[in-house]
């Protein structure tokens, strides 16, 4: 007998244009909603292969990916341009990435086409930038950071007192959790711009942190026993604490937050949840998720924030407003995710499949 094994992605993607047509046919009286919108669905499977056209087109319409034991980047017309797989980690951004061994010290950096731009050579392990503007190196011990130029030759280096737990990278500013319970802020030169120790906890321990795209704030979740996040600001030419807020969660391993490309929000993870900072208000609303917070992604087009929850088996996807209930629920198997923004709409990954998702009004 033979029986066909139905996609539950496809399935999921089904229901999207399930929903898509309920709306349009019957629209509901009260004003326009956010409605998820499949575009397109790609599989990226061991048959797959970059498509030549794809391979063609401008920088801007690519996105990277990292699922089911590969990484690469698509575009915004479904089009394959490179897939990968890690040797041990890969660097991935959106310019360009570094794929390593565990063991090494020489690295080449690769752009989105997988052509060699250069290679260096140091000691540790190799982070970049978001854009690949800066290069990195983390020590083998964890305890020290050096960036290069893209000529390989360092421009500054920096020791810590601790293990680094976290790091958060944005434009001029490098920003360090470590494992004493100390925050560094470190500057473009690598000088020291802040050296801060949350309080309040039985065992100090930085477990995530988030510098916003213009410097302005800088954040951190902190502390077993009593676990907080804690907010600072610039004010003049100091950053001072503005939130000091605890948490029911209890992690015990570094966790996910970022600040939203703006500034005004900060996302992070929570203890079956996802957490809102309003930097205007300094208040904290949570989403409730059926698992572990996997990612997330901002939508600036629509102000929306896409999350993401797994448990290893089955995952859910939440879109949302902030400090608003969410507008969108949907669960449905995985055996391995992936979230991100391509084109201002979202890019979900189950599985072997990669999928465009827009939000339209309707």
């Amino acid at each position: 007998m033979n029986v066909k094994r139905k996609n539950p992605f496809k399935l999921f993607l089904a229901a999207l244009f399930v929903i898509v047509a309920y709306f349009a046919l019957f629209p509901y009286p009260l004003g326009k909603e956010l409605v998820p919108k499949p575009d397109w669905a790609l599989s990226i499977g061991a048959d797959a292969a970059p498509a030549a056209a794809a391979a063609e087109r401008q920088a801007e319409s690519f996105a990277p990916f990292q699922l089911a034991g590969t990484f690469g980047y698509v575009d915004g017309d479904g089009g394959l341009v490179f897939k990968g797989n890690p040797l041990f980690r890969v660097a991935l951004t959106d310019a360009g990435f570094i794929n390593f061994t565990r063991i090494g010290s020489t690295w080449i950096f690769q752009d989105i086409r997988g052509n060699r731009v250069f290679s260096f050579s140091g000691n540790g392990y190799p982070v970049l930038s978001r854009g690949a503007e800066r290069l990195f190196t983390i020590s083998t011990d964890l305890t020290g950071i050096r960036e290069y130029d893209t000529d390989g030759e360092p421009l500054w280096s920096r020791d810590f007192p601790s293990l680094i737990t976290c790091l958060s990278m944005q434009s001029d500013y490098v920003l360090a959790g470590l494992l004493n319970g100390s925050l560094q802020l470190v500057g473009r030169a690598g000088e020291e711009l802040v050296d801060y120790a949350p309080s309040g906890s039985r065992i100090p321990v930085i477990f995530g942190c988030a510098v916003s795209m213009d410097g302005r704030r800088i954040a951190a979740v902190s502390g077993v026993d009593g676990q907080f996040l804690s907010v600072l600001e610039r004010q003049g030419s100091d950053f001072r604490p503005v939130s000091h807020i605890p948490l029911d969660s209890d992690f015990r391993s570094e966790i996910r937050m970022e600040f939203s490309p703006d500034g005004r929000y900060l996302v992070l993870e929570g203890s079956g949840s996802a957490v809102v900072y309003d930097c205007a208000s300094r208040r904290i609303f949570t989403t409730s998720l059926s698992a572990g917070l996997a990612g997330f992604t901002f939508l600036q087009k629509s102000g929306s924030t896409a999350f993401c929850a797994w448990n290893g088996s089955r995952a859910e996807l939440v879109i949302s407003k902030p400090f608003a209930n969410p507008f969108f629920r949907e669960s449905f198997p995985a055996g391995s995710v992936y979230i991100g923004e391509i084109d201002g709409a979202i890019l979900l990954g189950i599985d072997t499949t990669l999928a465009r998702i827009d939000l339209e009004e309707m």
